[in-house]
């Protein structure tokens, strides 16, 4: 997965850093995401950034061009952008006083994937159920105990592939958000059906969580793949959205895309934490204990998966950076297509649509007002001791605190 950004389904896109691109086309040579010092001067050295760039430019009569600054990122403290630059430009860079870090933009892809229509999910059953309800393959007792008022006035903001808006699992409650990948209204299409699944879970009537909860599609994949520094973009704006809106009491961030360790990603979701905004993430589905972004960010919450029986997913990422685990193997939930279409998943982006879930069902029933405290309850409600790792402590599994 050599510099590849993945969403825990096992789905994936390609974007570039300025618009989607064909699956042919992910040359990512010359991109870079620059962090800034939190006490950087932004504008004079945006300024300073795009007068190098077009000097670097206008000496070239011929061969290659760069495109220079695609993206500038403000949240908090904050701050950085994505680009296309010459070596030149980024050796000066990384000399530069306001500069924290530059590394290479990345590929990231969808942990997860869709496969064939089956019946009734186990998962919620599993989330409101101290004891295991039946052996596996896929236990279901038939019931999901939860308190009635299911997350009603809250709002998941989901990184991700788009949301059939049309499919009768959302009753008219998903909404678009912020399309990354293209601007235009034909362009909101979920591809894959990645991000649609992972909506109902969190939201569904009747695969999710919280069933009255507020869907926001975060538009920044097509299919399989995506660039980081796009799926940044998008997140960025989740949680400006949050911020702006005065938000981070009634609602959370679900990032279904992962890739290797990023200082600016993380930075991101700390400073959102800053402000208040809760961000799950999924751990990844390598089969490792590997810090992956932006599940390792210190105020993220990270997800890994197990299936039925509360074991670890083959595929899951374990370590100390996990905090939470939660069912992510086979799935049921919604599809793109029609509105009545449905499939089955696995990966640690299911898992984390459920703990996604389980923050706004919590937000909604104890008032937690910002990150931390929906952090600590969330884990502090969590079963104990139950997940068994290749190496370090049992992980804990969510639990909704039904009492059952």
């Amino acid at each position: 997965m050599t510099f590849s950004w993945v969403l825990a389904t096992l789905v994936a896109t390609r974007l570039t850093s300025t618009m989607a691109v064909d699956r042919h086309d992910l040359d990512m040579s010359n991109r870079y995401v620059v962090t800034l010092k939190p006490d950087a001067d932004v504008a004079k050295h945006l300024n300073m950034v795009r007068q190098l760039h077009t000097a670097a430019n206008s000496q070239r009569e011929f061969g290659k061009r760069f495109e220079g600054i695609s993206h500038h990122y403000n949240i908090s403290d904050f701050q950085g952008y994505a680009g296309h630059f010459d070596s030149g430009l980024i050796e000066h860079l990384k000399n530069h006083d306001a500069v924290e870090d530059v590394e290479p933009d990345q590929i990231w892809t969808a942990a997860g994937g869709m496969i064939a229509q089956a019946n009734a999910p186990y998962g919620l059953s599993l989330i409101s159920h101290k004891d295991l309800p039946r052996k596996a393959p896929e236990p279901d007792d038939g019931s999901y105990i939860y308190d009635e008022s299911a997350g009603d006035g809250t709002y998941a903001y989901i990184i991700d592939s788009g949301i059939n808006m049309q499919n009768v699992e959302f009753d008219r409650r998903a909404r678009k958000g912020y399309n990354a990948v293209k601007r235009d209204v034909a362009a909101w299409t979920d591809e894959s059906g990645h991000g649609t699944h992972i909506a109902a879970i969190i939201g569904g009537k009747t695969y999710g969580v919280t069933k009255r909860s507020t869907l926001i599609a975060v538009k920044v994949l097509r299919t399989e793949q995506g660039v980081m520094s796009q799926i940044l973009d998008g997140y960025q704006w989740a949680a400006n959205d949050i911020t702006t809106k005065r938000r981070a009491a009634v609602a959370v961030i679900d990032v279904a895309v992962y890739g290797p360790y990023s200082t600016a990603f993380n930075r991101a979701v700390d400073a959102a934490s800053a402000k208040g905004v809760t961000t799950v993430a999924c751990a990844g589905n390598d089969n490792k204990n590997v810090a992956m972004s932006p599940a390792s960010a210190r105020t993220a919450i990270s997800v890994s998966a197990t299936d039925a029986n509360r074991e670890r997913a083959t595929f899951a990422n374990w370590g100390d950076h996990v905090d939470i685990w939660a069912p992510g193997v086979r799935i049921i939930s919604a599809n793109k297509g029609s509105r009545t279409a449905v499939g089955k998943g696995s990966g640690t982006a299911q898992a984390s649509a459920f703990v996604a879930g389980l923050v706004l069902y919590f937000k909604k029933l104890k008032a937690l007002p910002d990150a931390r405290a929906t952090k600590a309850f969330l884990l502090r409600q969590a079963i104990p001791g139950v997940v068994t790792v290749p190496s370090g402590p049992k992980g804990a599994f969510a639990y909704n605190g039904s009492g059952k």
